[in-house]
């Protein structure tokens, strides 16, 4: 792939981080009854700090008070196609402010890519391979090519290939509306990863879960 915005140091930190990515079968995460979901959102302010909004569900459907966590921000710069080392480090800082009053996570869902992404190596990717966590990506914009007119106004799925690869899914959550962008981290299957982020959606075009963690990156 040519691609103008490479940086062959990072790329080998990638190929080096993917070696920690699991998407075996017996491995992948299938959530269970009280399994505690935790989903990110992180908006940078103009103070150097990043404001981490942190969701929780209790599968299915306990909503726990969301919680907000400031973060220094990275001092690297942001660079097109390698936002996981960008945000990767505020997110993981995040989950340790987080573990000091919450038990841990058995799944995380942050605002952005898994393996749906130019290298295969999104921000759901960076956390999964540092943490060892089931991950999944949840996008509010596609990194790869896509066309609303790929849907039907019926069809409510359409998938995303990378070198004839199945790497992710653009979903309608509601009837006619815009899709999110999902794609899975690490130790996940994707439809377990669809049907979860149905399960997290009510009426609106980005699951619930999601709404919560951006809103309170927002206060």
């Amino acid at each position: 792939m040519n691609d103008r915005f490479a940086i062959p140091e990072l790329d080998a930190q990638q190929e080096l981080l993917k070696q920690q990515l699991d998407f075996s079968t017996e491995n992948s995460f299938v959530p269970k009854p009280g399994d505690r979901i935790v989903t990110i959102d992180v908006r940078y302010l103009e103070n150097g700090m990043a404001q981490v909004g942190v969701d929780t569900v209790l599968f299915p459907d306990t909503v726990l008070p969301v919680e907000t966590i400031m973060i220094p921000a990275t001092d690297l710069p942001y660079v097109p196609g390698y936002m996981s080392f960008y945000e990767g480090p505020v997110v993981l800082a995040a989950l340790e402010e987080y573990a000091v009053r919450n038990p841990s996570p058995q799944l995380i869902i942050v605002d952005g890519h898994g393996i749906a992404h130019p290298r295969q190596f999104g921000l759901a990717c960076y956390i999964g391979a540092k943490t060892g966590l089931p991950t999944i990506g949840l996008a509010k914009k596609n990194l790869l090519p896509f066309s609303k007119a790929n849907f039907t106004k019926s069809e409510q799925r359409h998938p995303f290939y990378l070198n004839e690869s199945l790497v992710g899914m653009a979903v309608r959550l509601q009837p006619e509306i815009n899709p999110v962008f999902v794609s899975v981290g690490n130790r996940m299957e994707l439809e377990t990863a669809l049907e979860l982020i149905q399960t997290l959606t009510t009426n609106f075009r980005l699951p619930d879960n999601l709404r919560r963690a951006d809103a309170a990156s927002r206060k």
